[in-house]
């Protein structure tokens, strides 16, 4: 009898399921809505906050083998939701722990046995792309954009910036102001920076609406990072720039990355969300047992020359930890130059950096070092030259290390 009653009770538990062509995905206090549907076979999105329309629709997809998961649909399955959950965490910032109230609905029905994964917030939604567990094979490209609209203004870095280190300026433009490019894939990469644009995009829309798409929860997938594609006429796409001819995905990855789009109704709301941190995994429980307690871990504030100096000279740096000792900071960062220091009494530059690091003994500030990342990314002999500098950072009393200039978001460098 027991076999049969755990048969029953399975079917009355489980996650209602039926076909439809549009889904809608109301927001905890309902006044964001999420809608899913289809045109013309194709899979879509659109967002709105009660009669204010955010974004326009604008496709869903991912191709992988070639086969566009949101392409040639019927219908899609709407598997349920998850009622209202909340989550609690640990932050830094002005605030001690981070709170959001969200629910999780999961929508069926795309082809290789994808499903798309939504949470909508209060102030926000993020969905990412679900396949079953073992699947093998190369990511080609992915379809989704975001419906911007026409009479909003977004806020984006210049295009050289964009695709490199994402140190730029970020100006104000609107969408139309953006080339078009028949084929994003095959474009020449001198066209590409006239369009793509790296992450965050922020859209101001009329009556004070802000949003801000991104991407969250890339750690440990093996995914390729997302730049975005802004062209007159068409919805901002999602595009991999550093891995435009595609990539393969581990085997054990069941999931993309998080899209992520902000909804509030202010700047201040947009920046305080919490969103985005309650869609980073955990911490990895070898490297931080206590979580974000644990000892080894102390953020803080610093000081730091390279703007107000123009650089990193070794008598600034003597100043600048004063500095942080007036302020209460817990560091001073020395960055790019420290290796070429020179003196007249013919230290080297480890040892004048070790005078740094006393000095900032008797104040009470803790050192931190840049480094350029391509000196110690060699896997030679055990990543030695990565050990070695390591080791002799840590010598000197050196608490932490800036590791700069990696300048891609490509699977490889991710």
């Amino acid at each position: 009898m027991r076999p049969i009653l755990f048969f029953l009770a399975a079917l009355l538990t489980a996650t209602p399921l039926f076909a439809t062509d549009k889904a809608d995905l109301p927001s905890p206090d309902g006044n964001l809505v999420l809608s899913v549907s289809l045109k013309n076979k194709q899979l879509g999105y659109s967002l709105a906050r009660g009669e204010n329309p955010l974004l326009d629709w604008a496709p869903l997809g991912l191709t992988i083998n070639n086969t566009d998961s949101g392409a040639g649909l019927e219908s899609i399955e709407q598997l349920g939701s998850s009622g209202e959950l909340t989550r609690t965490f640990p932050v830094y910032g002005i605030h001690a722990e981070g709170k959001v109230k969200y629910i999780e609905y999961r929508i069926g029905g795309l082809k290789e046995g994808q499903t798309l994964r939504f949470r909508i917030f209060n102030d926000g939604v993020a969905f990412r792309y679900e396949f079953p567990q073992g699947i093998s094979g190369r990511v080609n490209s992915e379809a989704t954009a975001f419906g911007i609209r026409d009479n909003a203004v977004i806020w984006t870095q210049d295009g050289g910036a964009a695709l490199g280190p994402c140190e730029g300026a970020w100006y104000p433009a609107r969408v139309a102001d953006f080339f078009v490019s028949p084929d994003i894939e095959n474009a020449d990469p001198k066209e590409l920076r006239k369009f793509i644009r790296t992450g965050p995009v922020l859209a101001v829309l009329p009556g004070n609406h802000f949003l801000l798409v991104q991407e969250a929860g890339s750690f440990g997938l093996g995914w390729s990072g997302l730049k975005y594609a802004v062209n007159n006429g068409a919805p901002v796409r999602a595009f991999y720039y550093y891995d435009r001819k595609g990539f393969v995905f581990p085997e054990k990855t069941t999931a993309t990355p998080w899209r992520v789009v902000l909804a509030t109704r202010s700047l201040d709301a947009l920046v305080n969300s919490d969103i985005v941190s309650s869609l980073v995994l955990r911490p990895d429980p070898v490297l931080f047992p206590e979580g974000t307690a644990t000892d080894w871990c102390k953020p803080g504030r610093a000081t730091w020359t390279w703007l107000a100096t123009g650089g990193a000279r070794y008598n600034d740096q003597l100043e600048f930890v004063d500095f942080a000792s007036e302020l209460g900071f817990e560091y001073h960062l020395v960055d790019d130059g420290w290796e070429k220091w020179k003196s007249e009494e013919n230290l080297s530059p480890w040892e004048m950096l070790g005078k740094v690091v006393e000095r900032g003994r008797q104040k009470n500030v803790k050192i931190w070092a840049w480094k350029r990342w391509e000196a110690i990314r060699s896997p030679d002999n055990d990543w030695a030259a990565m050990r070695d500098f390591f080791d002799k950072i840590k010598t000197v009393g050196v608490v932490g290390l800036k590791i700069d200039f990696m300048d891609s978001d490509s699977q490889e460098r991710l």
